[in-house]
Order: structure tokens, then C-alpha cells, then sequence
């Protein structure tokens, strides 16, 4: 006779042929190693009529026990050696925040950094899985937090290498990992693109947001140089990053710009001479740029 339902009870596997026996084996292959480095790139990729979004970013990692990291992500650059931090954004290329950290570094100290805190998180599946696996000692518990039992789905291969694929599914999010099979090292994640969706408005036939960990190695034998940091010439050294204020631009002369006006012709600074001018940057997908371009257009009307 069949079984009742109520009577049945399923228990997961634990084997090394179960999604969580393959992310059980990675978690412990990172935990051990004394090195880790890798490039690559985040790709978004949106299907909608008349504007597609096609964007790569590039990142790298490289860390050493007990204390070196160098992280390079979106416009920022950090690296933490001895004891010290050195960082620097893109956006603010003036300013280089110089800092003691803790003697060994930990995800607890990374996420109080402002610099990477934005980096590690929150949000499922965004955080920089290789520092928590590296760093955590229940990293592997890190990444089911609040997620249903993993799912090993079909293997892949990433340039001629066999990967393992597990599914990873919190609150209706799905991320999988490509693991490679004799490493157990992270080779890409495709992530969820629930908040990537949430952003866009209009029809979206598509999206898609996927991270390739180019070159990834575990215990790769990694330069002195890559965890030096050289202050550039006449760069100010701070504790915290300081934007700009507007007060100190009153009175300036505008830096150099060109564009194209709406009728074609050639706006820059010679053009607007003598004249009122304001630079309003908007996006379509921005809600504060809905309200107050209108209001900017009455205040030009009057």
C-alpha cells in the first residue's frame, strides 16, 4: 500500500551528489585555501523594445591570508595589507581614504567599511560570495540563509572545464552557481533579476544579470605588488570620503563640456555665454526626475 502522506517525511541528501553536498565541498575548498584571486565581469542584459541595456562591468579580487585584499568593483579600488586601507573611487579621484583595520580581516569588519559595505550587500545572492566563503567559517550556511534546500541541475563546462550547476531559490529568487567539478571553485553565478525588473519600466521581454569569475584559482600564487597602493601626487589623504559641496564651485569657471541640442546644434560653454544655464541629469527609470523636470520647465517658462 502506498504511503500516507502525513507519514512520509523526505530528508535531503547530504552526499557529494546533492546540491548541498557540492556547495558543503566548495564552501570547505575555500575556507582552506590561502590565496584566492580572479578577474571578471558582471553583465546586465535587457530585452525591451526601442532601449535595450547591454552593460558589462569588470571586477577583480585578490587575497592572501591573514590580512591582504585588493578588490577592484565598479569604481572603486581598496586594499587592505598589514593592517592598513587604502581606497579610492573613481568619482572622487582627489581623495584617498587611509585607515587602520583589524589585524585579521573578517566580513563583520569589511561590511562596517562605507566603502564596501554597498558591495556586500544586503540582497540575495549580491554579496561578494568569494569573500564569504574566504573569510567565514559557516560561509556555506551565509548563502542558504533563508533559502529552500539547494538543487543540483544539469552540469555545464566553462571554457572545456565541468561544472557542476546548483539552483538556489529564496522568497520566489532564483541564483545558480557553476562550480567546477575538480576545484570546486566558483566559475559563474547567474543572478536573480527580480530588483533588476523592479527598476525598469515598460515591457520587458527579457533581462538578464550574470557574473563570470574569469581566471579564478584558489591558492594562486599572487604578487607582493598587487597588495601596494600608491597615493597619486597630490591626492588628499582622509579618513572618509568628503563629496563636494556645491558652495565650493560658486564663482568658478565651468569646466569644459559639449553635447547635442535637441534641433542637432552644438551646446558648450562658448554657446551659453552671458546666458542662464541649467545641467539637469535624468534617466528614464528615475522617479524624482519625473517631478521636477516639469517644475524645471515652468521655472524656465517664467
Amino acid at each position: 500500500p502506498l504511503e500516507a502522506p502525513s507519514e512520509r517525511v523526505d530528508k535531503p541528501e547530504k552526499g557529494p551528489d546533492s546540491g548541498r553536498g557540492v556547495l558543503e565541498a566548495m564552501a570547505a575548498a575555500y575556507r582552506k585555501a590561502d590565496s584566492y584571486s580572479d578577474r571578471g565581469t558582471i553583465r546586465v542584459h535587457v530585452d525591451r523594445p526601442g532601449e535595450p541595456v547591454d552593460q558589462t562591468d569588470a571586477f577583480a579580487i585578490a587575497f592572501q591570508r591573514p590580512d591582504k585584499l585588493r578588490l577592484e568593483l565598479y569604481q572603486t579600488k581598496a586594499v587592505f595589507s598589514g593592517g592598513t586601507l587604502h581606497a579610492a573611487l573613481d568619482n572622487l579621484p582627489g581623495q584617498v581614504v587611509v585607515r587602520n583595520t583589524p589585524a585579521e580581516l573578517s566580513l563583520d569588519s569589511l561590511s562596517r567599511s562605507q566603502v564596501l559595505a554597498p558591495a556586500l550587500g544586503p540582497g540575495f545572492a549580491q554579496r561578494l560570495t568569494r569573500l564569504v566563503l574566504l573569510l567565514e567559517d559557516d560561509g556555506f550556511e551565509h548563502l542558504l540563509d533563508g533559502a529552500s534546500e539547494p538543487e543540483l541541475v544539469e552540469p555545464g563546462e566553462i571554457e572545456g572545464r565541468p561544472c557542476h550547476r546548483v539552483s538556489i531559490r529564496r522568497e520566489g529568487q532564483v541564483a545558480t552557481l557553476w562550480i567546477d567539478q575538480e576545484s570546486f571553485v566558483v566559475r559563474r553565478i547567474v543572478l536573480p533579476t527580480d530588483n533588476l525588473l523592479d527598476e525598469m519600466e515598460g515591457e520587458v521581454r527579457s533581462a538578464s544579470l550574470v557574473a563570470e569569475f574569469t581566471g579564478a584559482g584558489l591558492n594562486a600564487q599572487i604578487p607582493p605588488e598587487a597588495f601596494q597602493f600608491e597615493v597619486p601626487e597630490g591626492a588628499t589623504v582622509v579618513k572618509f570620503f568628503q563629496p563636494p559641496h556645491p558652495a565650493d564651485l560658486l564663482g568658478k569657471q565651468a569646466s569644459e563640456f559639449q553635447f547635442a541640442g535637441v534641433a542637432g546644434d552644438v551646446v558648450d560653454p562658448k554657446s551659453l555665454a552671458g546666458k542662464v544655464a541649467v545641467l539637469d541629469f535624468w534617466a528614464l527609470n528615475c522617479g524624482p526626475c519625473r517631478s521636477s523636470l516639469p517644475a524645471v520647465d515652468k521655472v524656465r517658462q517664467k
